[in-house]
This record gives C-alpha cells, structure tokens and sequence, in this order.
C-alpha cells in the first residue's frame, strides 16, 4: 500500500501537503502550548478532540497514510500523548471490515489506493 500511496502523494501531494502540514501544526500547538496555558489532560483532550471532529473519514484514511509513510518521525510525538490519539477512530475494522464508499466515477486508475 505504501508504493500507491506515494504515487499518489507524487501525483497529488502539491494539492493536499499544505493540509497535512496544517493538521499536523494544529496538533502540534495544542501540545507544545498546553504546558504554557497550564492546560489539564482533559482539557488538552478536548482540544485535540476538537481537530479530530473536522475531519472526515476520508481525510483521516489519507493523514494516516501520510504519517505511517512519508511523516512518520514528524509525528512521533504527538502520537505518543496519551490525549492526542490522532488515529484513536481509525482502526483495523474501519479500513478492512469497513471501507469507506466511494461513490462511482469519483476514483480514478491512476490514483486509487489498490
């Protein structure tokens, strides 16, 4: 899976990378400044959960690709706070059992994740 979605990254990535780069700043500010705003675990979750409700099933398949693959070491510490989870509602069942629907004729060859 990763060699399709590099080649999408390649052929898509100037459409979709500043996204990346924004969710990723986003989680990125809530944990580096919640030490400065004294923010307690609950409330820190509660402002990751707040990022985590923006975004699609789809967005989060495709973010998830891209910390697995190309951003992995970016990610590392976000992903070890224990209130971040960024991938807590994406799991096993949701990308095997379950797959999203892709509604026909919105996929193409060339980009799709086979």
């Amino acid at each position: 899976m990763s060699t399709a979605y590099q080649r999408f990254f390649d052929e898509n990535g100037w459409e979709i990378e500043h996204y990346f780069r924004t969710v990723y700043h986003l989680f990125k500010h809530v944990k580096d400044q919640s030490v400065e705003i004294d923010a307690t675990p609950a409330q820190r979750k509660r402002y990751y959960d707040l990022i985590k409700s923006q975004l699609s099933q789809y967005e989060l398949v495709l973010l998830w690709f891209n910390v697995e693959g190309l951003n992995r070491g970016n990610w590392d510490s976000i992903r070890s706070d224990p209130e971040a989870k960024p991938f807590e509602h994406l799991n096993k069942a949701n990308l095997v059992e379950n797959p999203p629907d892709i509604p026909v004729g919105e996929v193409d060859d060339s980009t799709s994740l086979k």
